[in-house]
């Protein structure tokens, strides 16, 4: 059977838009993260003699088909992606952005919900009732995480957090274009 790639128009079409919005050193560090991410997979597929029928990319992400597996390789390979994200993230230390970028990537893909890789993890290694379970209580759990961080930050306290203090601080520092000048009237 013969490998097909299949990119979706709309993905594209989304690309070009983010053009439009974000820096390009921060959409070329989210890019660097994802190619990343999916050359794990694909370098885990093939060290576990796995064979990639179909790979789709779009909106939701980037998709790889694969002939039939055992749970332990699966779970290999879904795991082999975040690896790589936190590899890349920890490793490019003079690109913050690709680092940051990298680092969501990962820690994103790897919440135990379906079809994320952290789902595809737990569906390889624990019975159906038990991730459905988990599935359940960490979708609950991110709801209430994201309302709590809303709050914190409309009555100005998420900047006293440390870690969202330091991540605020790079995101939102700004570069002069110019150096400052001393004049003398």
């Amino acid at each position: 059977m013969g490998r097909k790639i299949e990119i979706s128009p709309l993905s594209c079409i989304a690309g070009a838009a983010l053009l439009m919005f974000l820096p390009i050193r921060w959409l070329f560090g989210a890019f660097l993260a994802a190619s990343v991410h999916e050359l794990a997979h694909l370098a885990a597929i093939r060290l576990t003699g796995g064979q990639i029928t179909h790979i789709s990319i779009g909106l939701a992400g980037a998709k790889m088909e694969t002939m039939a597996m055992s749970r332990g390789r699966e779970a290999l390979c879904a795991a082999a992606g975040p690896l790589g994200s936190l590899m890349l993230a920890f490793g490019l230390t003079g690109y913050p952005e690709a680092s940051v970028c990298a680092a969501v990537h990962g820690l994103y893909n790897l919440l135990p919900i379906y079809p994320l890789d952290g789902g595809r993890i737990l569906h390889c290694l624990l019975p159906e009732q038990v991730c459905r379970g988990i599935e359940v209580f960490s979708v609950v759990m991110l709801l209430g995480l994201g309302i709590w961080l809303c709050e914190a930050y409309s009555i100005g306290i998420l900047p006293l957090i440390p870690g969202f203090a330091a991540l605020i601080r790079l995101l939102g520092r700004k570069i002069p274009c110019k150096e400052p000048k001393q004049a003398v009237q």
